[in-house]
């Protein structure tokens, strides 16, 4: 398998970002957004208001205040608002009891995991533009402000925007800087969110680890690396370092606390006794640190979720086929106990076609009613103009079906469908179920419908403790 399909499998057509990114974009403020906007462009275009009066110059230095204290304030919000989304992806799954039937589907653990990371980070994406549009326009003026380094003072008070150089290539080396760094990000609290999300704790107590293991992150990351190399050592076992690797190791570790903003912006400014190559290098280090603690994190997700209870085998990979056991023509089905009415139970011939006996099986609207966890039983229900029944699956090992489609047409697979949907699924049947798991089709879909239980039953009355 290649790079892209894979790339294209479990990112480019993964149903889970999908379905999460329409999800949290319904309940996005827009009044929040139109506020943000116009602030933004006010403190954009402020000194331009005044650009050739008096007042130039204290509107430059306010105004480049104001967009520091604004980039701090949004950077913590963006980071706060992405660990919260992605702790919430999943806590919404457990709120809502869906997320047994998403574990069930054929999406396996490492898609499950890798849609939420998506879909979280495509949402928040317009965030972090508007976090690089702060730290553009503050980069800006402050190259405005720099340009008039070695001015008398009674001609900075008299300076207008025509005045005004811009040092073009330093300004797109610190936008390029800004930006790579806010996608890393971007990607390291998505994924610290995810990894919080799947314990078994309440959604305050996810989002909080999620934030204590970013701030532990950058703090444990930069006095660790700043103690091996000595620099905080107690006298006399500090360490002195020359310039140039003093400000590689700065920006190096403090690359995770500022997400490089400050670094950025010292090299903005033209100082002949500042090594801005060296600082550089130091922010080049450390995007393979952001990359490493991004796929631990969805490392510990992945755990999280396998333990959780979904599916091991979704994530498309090069992987040895698991074992797959014979499928049995014809067994003897345990029974079930019987509810208000008799059950039918559905035909365990292979190849049988309409195993429910339903009349006109292609009538049905089938859905998906109920799931018990613990009992690996699924309810499906049947509709259709005469009548409504039950569909019981027991046992259930594997799930690959939408939640309501149209159509009742089930059969059992043949032995060779069987082998090789095991195969294909990385789905192990333990000792007890090998001899009795079988392969269930929709047939007259337009896309195939599977689902492996150990048997099924035909309920036209439910018990009372599911009504």
């Amino acid at each position: 398998m290649t790079t892209f399909t894979t790339w294209q499998h479990n990112v480019l057509d993964n149903p889970v970002a999908r379905r999460e990114w329409l999800t949290l974009r319904r309940g996005r403020s827009k009044w929040f957004w139109r506020g943000a906007v116009g602030i933004t462009f006010f403190l954009a275009i402020l000194p331009l208001l005044n650009g050739y009066n008096r007042w130039f110059h204290q509107t430059l230095s306010t105004t480049s205040g104001l967009l520091v204290f604004a980039n701090m304030a949004v950077f913590g919000a963006v980071v706060l608002r992405t660990v919260t989304v992605a702790t919430d992806s999943v806590i919404r799954e457990k709120r809502g009891q869906t997320w047994e039937l998403l574990a069930l589907t054929g999406s396996g653990v490492g898609r499950i995991v890798l849609g939420k990371w998506f879909g979280t980070m495509r949402f928040m994406l317009r965030d972090y533009l508007w976090l690089f549009v702060i730290r553009a326009v503050l980069f800006f003026w402050m190259l405005a402000i720099h340009s008039t380094r070695g001015w008398d003072w009674r001609d900075i008070e008299n300076m207008t925007l025509a005045n005004v150089t811009i040092d073009v290539e330093r300004l797109l080396l610190g936008l390029a800087i800004v930006g790579v760094f806010g996608i890393l990000e971007l990607m390291l609290s998505s994924a610290l969110g995810l990894a919080t999300a799947f314990f078994p704790w309440s959604h305050r107590a996810g989002v909080w680890s999620a934030l204590v293991a970013r701030i532990g992150l950058a703090a444990a990351f930069g006095f660790g690396v700043f103690y091996v190399v000595g620099m905080i050592r107690p006298y006399p076992y500090t360490i002195f370092y020359s310039d140039e690797a003093q400000h590689f190791l700065i920006s190096f570790a403090g690359a995770l606390g500022d997400n490089s903003a400050i670094s950025a912006a010292s090299i903005l400014m033209d100082e002949q006794w500042r090594p801005e190559e060296y600082m550089v290098l130091g922010l080049l280090a450390a995007v393979p640190v952001y990359m490493l603690f991004t796929g631990a994190g969805l490392a510990v997700a992945h755990y999280t979720a396998y333990r959780q209870g979904a599916n091991v085998g979704g994530l498309m990979a090069k992987s040895k086929p698991k074992r797959a056991y014979t499928m049995p023509e014809s067994a003897s089905l345990p029974q079930e106990s019987a509810p208000k009415s008799e059950p039918q139970l559905a035909a365990a011939t292979a190849s049988a076609a309409n195993i429910f006996a339903l009349p006109n099986p292609e009538q049905y609207r089938v859905e998906i009613f109920h799931y018990q966890r613990h009992l690996s039983r699924l309810l499906l229900r049947a509709t259709s103009e005469r009548e409504t029944v039950y569909l019981q699956f027991s046992g259930v090992a594997y799930l690959d079906v939408p939640s309501a489609w149209q159509g009742g047409n089930f059969r059992v697979g043949t032995a060779a469908e069987y082998q090789q949907m095991m195969q294909a699924a990385s789905v192990v049947a333990n000792m007890i179920t090998a001899d009795s798991l079988r392969l269930y089709l929709v047939d007259g879909t337009e896309k195939p419908l599977r689902l492996m239980a150990t048997n099924a039953l035909l309920l036209r009355e439910l018990h009372d403790s599911i009504a």
